[in-house]
């Protein structure tokens, strides 16, 4: 599924525990670019498979 970088920040920005959130594109051989977000954390217990997990249903959510 193709994402804008700005669509990731916005919802990553939705994240209870991310402050503030870039995505940038990183070179694949395979797959071209893909996203890499950097993110600014709100909380020390900031996980990063929970931020995933967060992202992958907001946006799954919105495709359904």
């Amino acid at each position: 599924m193709k994402v804008s970088p700005v669509e990731l920040e916005s919802v990553l920005r939705l994240h209870p525990d991310v402050l503030d959130a870039a995505v940038i594109g990183v070179r694949d051989d395979v797959d071209g670019d893909l996203p890499r977000a950097l993110v600014v954390p709100n909380s020390p217990h900031i996980r990063p498979q929970d931020v995933a997990t967060f992202v992958n249903g907001s946006l799954l959510s919105d495709v359904s």
